[in-house]
């Protein structure tokens, strides 16, 4: 949201007041906001690009939801419910999924959480006459080559790194994937790596200084 926008929106939250395009009269109202987000708010007011009083304004009560890849119980839950939805839907008979369809599932990281668990069974949905749904009316993202596995953390399985490689050039490897897969989280990275933030930040910033002598 543009800084402008923010201003507005806490103008609004201090006064129960808006007003329409156009208009000159404030009506007054009375709502609940309630906002959601997948970035580090912390990050953008020290960036400058969040209003810190709006923060504080909204931030009365948090629910913090991790991703999915975090609760990867969760997992089946979610394609059980939307394969009987979308079933009802399509007025077809199918009971579920397979083993293997459902390892797949499991398996996968789901970086677009429950929207793309919706949209994943209902193309297996649209492709399954009856009966089970299996790997083959899966997406290849699941189920080709590159699909990726799932560690005993619940983090993406790994990377490859081909012999010969030096082990600064396999460090930064390692570190660039899993703030990746963190979702640029530079405290979680550095929880999972094990090392400080100061230690993370220090290495990303030589990384940056690097590709700058590199581009010149």
């Amino acid at each position: 949201m543009p800084i402008d926008l923010q201003s507005k929106l806490l103008r609004v939250l201090e006064d129960g007041k808006v007003r329409r395009v156009g208009g000159t009269d404030e009506i007054q109202v009375d709502a609940r906001v309630l906002a959601a987000t997948n970035l580090r708010v912390d990050e953008r007011i020290q960036d400058g690009r969040f209003r810190e009083d709006l923060y504080y304004r909204l931030n009365v009560f948090t629910i913090h939801i991790p991703p999915l890849r975090e609760r990867p119980d969760d997992v089946p839950l979610l394609a059980e419910h939307f394969v009987q939805h979308f079933a009802e839907e399509t007025g077809k008979a199918i009971t579920g999924f397979s083993e293997d369809a459902m390892r797949l599932l499991a398996a996968h990281d789901w970086p677009g959480n429950g929207r793309e668990v919706r949209n994943i069974v209902h193309r297996a949905v649209i492709l399954c006459s009856e009966g089970e749904i299996e790997p083959r009316h899966l997406p290849e993202t699941l189920r080709g080559p590159r699909a990726r596995t799932r560690s005993s953390d619940g983090m993406p399985g790994g990377i490859q790194v081909p012999i010969g490689t030096s082990i600064d050039e396999a460090e930064k490897a390692l570190l660039l994937a899993t703030l990746e897969a963190c979702e640029n989280n530079k405290t979680r990275t550095a929880e999972v790596l094990g090392i400080s933030a100061k230690t993370l930040y220090s290495k990303l910033h030589r990384y940056e200084d690097e590709a700058k002598d590199g581009s010149g």
